[in-house]
């Protein structure tokens, strides 16, 4: 099989580390760099609701994927069921959450360039994590392809965290006013 030298367990940590950094500078920059707003923002409470579940729904996708991956080195079992049960709510609030936050013409608010960004990362890398894995399981793809599939969808799993992580501190620093 054709993959990268580095096991992905490898990758996860460091990673996710990196992420977290990179999300507490910007919650820190956006903070002592704040601006007040006339009119802050609120959605509305049912928008809310679906993007927290939406959170909720990727934080269960994590969990049961890099804590087996880490330990096991593999999902199997318990772990692989959790992951598939809750990957019908990701793949349903994905296209919600995309309809919700992603610009569509003219807008009465002024989106803060950092949440656009990571909402398009976000939806792009989720739609590649879902794409991946009904793509295998159509019979099109030999083993070789079925491998070099699953790794594309671990990687596409890990960018989506990285991209939600990201995007939930965009949101917050909107919600407080910052932005």
């Amino acid at each position: 099989m054709n993959e990268i030298s580095l096991p992905f367990s490898t990758w996860i940590i460091p990673t996710l580390l990196g992420a977290a950094s990179v999300m507490l500078v910007t919650i820190a920059i956006a903070f002592f760099t704040r601006r007040k707003r006339r009119d802050p923002f609120r959605r509305r409470w049912i928008n809310t609701g679906i993007y927290l579940t939406f959170v909720f729904s990727v934080a269960v996708l994590a969990a049961s994927s890099f804590s087996a991956i880490l330990s096991e080195g593999k999902m199997e079992h318990d772990a692989l069921m959790i992951h598939v049960a809750a990957s019908g709510l990701f793949v349903c609030l994905l296209f919600v959450v995309a309809l919700t936050y992603l610009p569509r013409g003219e807008t009465t608010r002024k989106v803060w360039w950092w949440e656009k960004w990571n909402i398009w990362g976000l939806v792009v890398s989720g739609l590649i994590a879902s794409v991946t894995m009904l793509l295998s399981m159509l019979p099109l793809l030999d083993s070789d392809q079925l491998g070099q599939t699953l790794h594309w969808h671990r990687l596409a799993g890990l960018a989506t965290v990285i991209f939600l992580l990201q995007h939930l501190a965009a949101t917050l620093i909107g919600w407080l006013g910052w932005r």
